[in-house]
Formats: structure tokens, C-alpha cells, sequence
């Protein structure tokens, strides 16, 4: 199930933030080789895991982290505005408060499946879907890599590139943005044969930042 994570109920998911933030460390830098994000407490975290942040986790049941994702409030400081604004060549960054940011999506190595979306990283993409629907989030901005447009076409997402790609790190990376919809959540349940939610518990009664 995924367990979305705020700054209210941020100490019940300790231990499981902190083991999310070492399997980012094992993902980007020694896997993907993002040395620059090293630290030497093994721990992947950077400006913008704050009380802002909003995690989903996705969690086995030993309460094992086996995938995770960020959502930052578009009106906060958050990636593509402070990091990467010239993503956003063509049209502006989108701002606005049904609008979040959608960064650091990650599925461990052994939750992984060859040449398709995992179940892991499809019921993350369900509970994202289904957070922002419950929430009145509209919208989602995304720096990603070219080929994730394709696949969320094929999804529904109506995914729409805010200018031209980048190299970065050796690899083209894009800013899009995509869509919020019933549509889209029940595409993306379809790719699994997800049915019914996949979220924990409801977030109606969460207090989000933004």
C-alpha cells in the first residue's frame, strides 16, 4: 500500500523516511552516478526535503520501503523553478495553488521488472493520481527524462513539455507538465489490473503544504 507522508504524520514514518532517503542514496548515486548528491551518511536529501515535502511510500508488509515519490507545492521552492527554470523555455513555469511538483520517483532494484512498469511503480503512479484527485490538485509538474512523455501519453496524462530538453549529467532530461483525472488513474490501474485504491488510509483530513 501507499502511505502518504506529511509533515503531521512525518514522526509515525520516521524509520521509513530515513530507509527512503539511504535507497535514494543506493538508487542516484552509486547506481544512476549522480556523485554529486554523495554524503558521507549515506543519506540522498537535498534543499527541498523540507516540511514541505510529501512523500508516498510504498510499503510492504513489514512496513519495508519498496518504491517512493515527492510532491512539492508549485508556490514553494521546489526543482524546476530553482533548479532547473531553463526547462521551462517555451512556456512559463506553472505556478498555482492546485499545481505541485512531482520529483524523486524510485522503485528498489528487486521490486523492478525488465522492459515494463512495475507493479511498484504503477501503484505509486495510482496513489499519485489518487492523492491529487482527493486533494483538488490539478496538475503536475515533472523534470523527467523524454521517454516518460511517451509513456504517459499512452496513459492518459496528457503530458506537455515546457520547452526543450537538456543534457544533464550525460542525459537528456525534459520539464512537462500532466494532467490530474479519473481518466488517467483508471488508464494507469488498466496497465496492472489495480482495482480500488491503493492508498493506505484517506489524506481528505491531511493538512498539505502549499
Amino acid at each position: 500500500m501507499l502511505h502518504v507522508v506529511t509533515a503531521d504524520n512525518r514522526q509515525r514514518y520516521r524509520e521509513q523516511v530515513e530507509e527512503s532517503y539511504r535507497i535514494r542514496h543506493r538508487i542516484y548515486v552509486h547506481e544512476r552516478g549522480w556523485h554529486d548528491l554523495a554524503r558521507l551518511d549515506e543519506r540522498e536529501v537535498d534543499q527541498f526535503d523540507n516540511e514541505n515535502a510529501i512523500y508516498l511510500l510504498a510499503l510492504d508488509e513489514k512496513m519495508r520501503v519498496q518504491g517512493g515519490s515527492r510532491l512539492i507545492s508549485s508556490l514553494k521552492p521546489h526543482l524546476l523553478a530553482d533548479v532547473f527554470p531553463e526547462l521551462a523555455g517555451v512556456r512559463p513555469i506553472p505556478r498555482a495553488p492546485d499545481i505541485y511538483e512531482w520529483t524523486r520517483f524510485y522503485v528498489v532494484p528487486e521490486a523492478r521488472e525488465p522492459h515494463a512498469i512495475s507493479n511498484v511503480s504503477c501503484q505509486i503512479m495510482c496513489g499519485v493520481q489518487e492523492l491529487c484527485l482527493e486533494c483538488g490538485i490539478s496538475q503536475l509538474s515533472i523534470v523527467t527524462e523524454p521517454p516518460w512523455i511517451t509513456r504517459f501519453l499512452r496513459l492518459g496524462w496528457n503530458p506537455q513539455p515546457l520547452g526543450l530538453p537538456i543534457v544533464w549529467k550525460g542525459m537528456d532530461v525534459v520539464g512537462i507538465t500532466v494532467d490530474i483525472s479519473e481518466h488517467a488513474l483508471r488508464q494507469t490501474r488498466r496497465l496492472r489490473d489495480i482495482r480500488g485504491t491503493v492508498l493506505a488510509t484517506s489524506v481528505a483530513n491531511q493538512k498539505l503544504a502549499g
